[in-house]
């Protein structure tokens, strides 16, 4: 794979990242990894339905 192609694939995902580094940052609000994982299940359920 080239890194052209490499890059389309990955880039949307390394902004999403650096978002959400950039919120954490601002907030004092955190989520234990149980959380996080349980919000994640949720939301898959939900959209295999």
């Amino acid at each position: 794979m080239d890194i052209e192609l490499y890059a389309a694939l990955t880039d949307s995902i390394e902004y999403a990242l650096d978002e959400a580094d950039s919120a954490a940052k601002e907030s004092k609000v955190r989520f234990s990894g149980t959380d996080v994982f349980r919000r994640v299940r949720e939301r898959i359920d939900r959209t295999e339905k």
